[in-house]
Protein backbone atom coordinates (compact mmCIF):
# COMPACT_ATOMS: atom_id res chain seq x y z
CA UNK A 1 0.00 0.00 0.00
CA UNK A 2 1.46 3.34 -0.99
CA UNK A 3 -0.26 5.10 1.89
CA UNK A 4 0.16 3.82 5.43
CA UNK A 5 -3.16 2.39 6.55
CA UNK A 6 -1.96 2.11 10.14
CA UNK A 7 -1.04 5.80 10.24
CA UNK A 8 -4.56 6.64 9.08
CA UNK A 9 -6.08 4.45 11.83
CA UNK A 10 -3.73 4.83 14.82
CA UNK A 11 -1.30 7.59 13.87
CA UNK A 12 2.30 7.12 12.76
CA UNK A 13 4.05 4.35 14.68
CA UNK A 14 7.57 4.91 13.26
CA UNK A 15 8.85 6.46 16.50
CA UNK A 16 7.86 3.31 18.39
CA UNK A 17 9.93 0.97 16.19
CA UNK A 18 7.03 -1.33 15.30
CA UNK A 19 8.43 -2.61 11.97
CA UNK A 20 6.97 -6.02 11.17
CA UNK A 21 4.09 -5.68 13.61
CA UNK A 22 0.59 -6.22 12.35
CA UNK A 23 -2.86 -4.72 12.68
CA UNK A 24 -6.14 -6.47 11.92
CA UNK A 25 -8.99 -4.67 10.16
CA UNK A 26 -12.38 -5.84 8.86
CA UNK A 27 -14.23 -4.84 5.72
CA UNK A 28 -17.96 -4.12 5.49
CA UNK A 29 -18.65 -7.84 4.91
CA UNK A 30 -16.83 -8.81 8.11
CA UNK A 31 -13.81 -10.32 6.32
CA UNK A 32 -10.53 -9.98 8.16
CA UNK A 33 -7.42 -8.40 6.66
CA UNK A 34 -3.97 -8.28 8.24
CA UNK A 35 -1.78 -5.22 7.75
CA UNK A 36 1.98 -5.71 8.23
CA UNK A 37 3.88 -2.47 8.89
CA UNK A 38 7.18 -1.51 7.28
CA UNK A 39 7.66 1.78 9.11
CA UNK A 40 11.22 2.39 7.94
CA UNK A 41 9.88 2.90 4.41
CA UNK A 42 6.40 4.23 5.35
CA UNK A 43 4.38 1.48 3.71
CA UNK A 44 2.49 -1.65 4.61
CA UNK A 45 1.25 -4.86 3.03
CA UNK A 46 -2.36 -5.95 3.33
CA UNK A 47 -3.01 -9.70 3.48
CA UNK A 48 -6.30 -11.52 3.34
CA UNK A 49 -7.07 -12.93 6.80
CA UNK A 50 -7.85 -16.44 5.58
CA UNK A 51 -4.83 -18.50 4.54
CA UNK A 52 -4.53 -19.36 0.85
CA UNK A 53 -4.37 -23.12 0.52
CA UNK A 54 -4.25 -25.21 -2.63
CA UNK A 55 -2.59 -28.18 -0.90
CA UNK A 56 -5.53 -30.48 -1.68
CA UNK A 57 -5.25 -29.56 -5.39
CA UNK A 58 -1.55 -30.40 -5.78
CA UNK A 59 -2.34 -33.51 -7.84
CA UNK A 60 -4.54 -31.49 -10.23
CA UNK A 61 -1.84 -28.85 -10.53
CA UNK A 62 0.78 -31.53 -11.21
CA UNK A 63 -1.41 -32.85 -14.03
CA UNK A 64 -1.07 -29.52 -15.84
CA UNK A 65 2.74 -29.80 -15.67
CA UNK A 66 3.46 -27.61 -12.66
CA UNK A 67 6.66 -29.21 -11.40
CA UNK A 68 7.34 -27.41 -8.14
CA UNK A 69 5.45 -25.50 -5.50
CA UNK A 70 6.50 -22.70 -3.20
CA UNK A 71 4.80 -22.07 0.12
CA UNK A 72 5.14 -18.66 1.78
CA UNK A 73 3.84 -17.90 5.24
CA UNK A 74 3.47 -14.56 6.98
CA UNK A 75 2.11 -14.53 10.53
CA UNK A 76 0.98 -18.16 10.87
CA UNK A 77 2.28 -20.11 13.86
CA UNK A 78 4.37 -23.25 13.37
CA UNK A 79 1.34 -25.36 14.37
CA UNK A 80 -0.90 -23.61 11.81
CA UNK A 81 1.71 -24.14 9.08
CA UNK A 82 1.98 -27.83 9.95
CA UNK A 83 -1.82 -28.20 9.91
CA UNK A 84 -2.19 -26.36 6.60
CA UNK A 85 0.47 -28.45 4.86
CA UNK A 86 -0.90 -31.71 6.26
CA UNK A 87 -4.49 -30.72 5.33
CA UNK A 88 -5.55 -30.85 9.00
CA UNK A 89 -6.26 -27.12 9.27
CA UNK A 90 -9.77 -26.64 10.66
CA UNK A 91 -9.98 -22.93 10.01
CA UNK A 92 -11.37 -21.31 6.91
CA UNK A 93 -9.04 -21.08 3.89
CA UNK A 94 -9.46 -19.74 0.37
CA UNK A 95 -8.14 -20.85 -3.01
CA UNK A 96 -7.37 -17.41 -4.40
CA UNK A 97 -7.86 -17.20 -8.17
CA UNK A 98 -7.29 -20.92 -8.74
CA UNK A 99 -10.88 -21.53 -9.86
CA UNK A 100 -11.33 -18.25 -11.74
CA UNK A 101 -11.03 -18.96 -15.45
CA UNK A 102 -9.23 -16.54 -17.75
CA UNK A 103 -11.62 -15.29 -20.41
Amino acid sequence: SAQCTVRNINGCQKAYGVDGSHTIIHDSNGREFIIVNYCKYCYNTVYQGEPLSVVKYVNNLSDIRIKSFRYDFTIETAAEIDNILSEKYNGKTHTGHYFNKIK
